[in-house]
């Protein structure tokens, strides 16, 4: 079976990949299919900018949080004030379990 290699360096340009090792082809003529990048949350990007800004203008001081992946996997820490002072981080995560509370209400009625 004859095969094509790809010059790497302009598949991985064109697709914004990065990597060394060739993509070999096992029929001339085939297209290179790569998967979908997986989609993008808008609210989710915002939010993390107004984080980052708010961060970096000495705003937000401390955070506490819980990362989703596509996987249905979460992570979950706490930086800055909320880390030194955990009653207070507590307190505020009680009020957002409150509030993801009524929003389970709000869309099973």
């Amino acid at each position: 079976m004859a095969t094509k290699t790809v010059d790497h360096s302009a598949v991985f340009a064109s697709t914004g990949r990065s990597g060394h090792a060739p993509i070999v082809l096992p029929f001339p003529g085939q297209r290179l299919v790569l998967p979908s990048p997986p989609p993008v949350c808008v609210e989710t990007v915002e939010a993390l900018e107004q984080l980052i800004d708010g961060a970096c203008n000495g705003r937000h001081v401390g955070i506490a949080f819980a990362v989703t992946t596509n996987g249905r996997e979460y992570t979950m820490d706490a930086t800055g004030e909320f880390l030194s002072d955990p009653t207070y981080a507590r307190g505020a995560l009680a009020t957002l379990d409150d509030k993801l509370g009524e929003h389970i209400y709000d869309i099973s009625v």
